[in-house]
């Protein structure tokens, strides 16, 4: 019963630290284009 309760506890560290990961590296990310998308839209309207 030890093993399953370890096993699910380094699964569950897993897959919050992968989420972490992820979450940092897209929302720099996303704003970046966000921002690029906006200063397109800037141009076109003068």
């Amino acid at each position: 019963m030890e093993n399953w309760i370890m096993f699910w506890k380094y699964l569950l560290m897993a897959g919050i630290g992968a989420y972490v990961i992820t979450v940092l590296l897209i929302i720099p990310l996303g704003a970046r284009d966000i921002v690029s998308l906006l200063r397109e839209l800037g141009k076109h309207d003068k």
